[in-house]
């Protein structure tokens, strides 16, 4: 059972699976007694946000063609009076 929100943010990942084994070690290492306590978790925490947040870039838009502007013809000559 998938949950589509999930799917769609991890599709859009660049590494699904770097962040899957951060989250992995995470939940590991907070099981797991230590002897500094939280800085590991904290580590973790940030790396396992970052891998989150790591999306692929996304293709540039296609390049419009530049404006121009359309102007008459200057006349040759000035016009005469009568």
């Amino acid at each position: 059972m998938t949950n589509p929100i999930v799917t769609t943010a991890v599709s859009k990942l660049k590494y699904p699976w770097l962040l899957g084994l951060t989250l992995a070690v995470f939940v590991a290492d907070v099981l797991i007694p230590d002897f500094l306590p939280f800085v590991d978790e904290i580590m973790l925490a940030a790396m396992t946000a970052l891998f989150a947040t790591w999306r692929e870039r996304r293709a540039a838009p296609p390049a419009q063609p530049p404006i121009q502007t359309i102007r008459p013809n200057p006349p040759s000559q000035p016009p005469r009076l009568p």
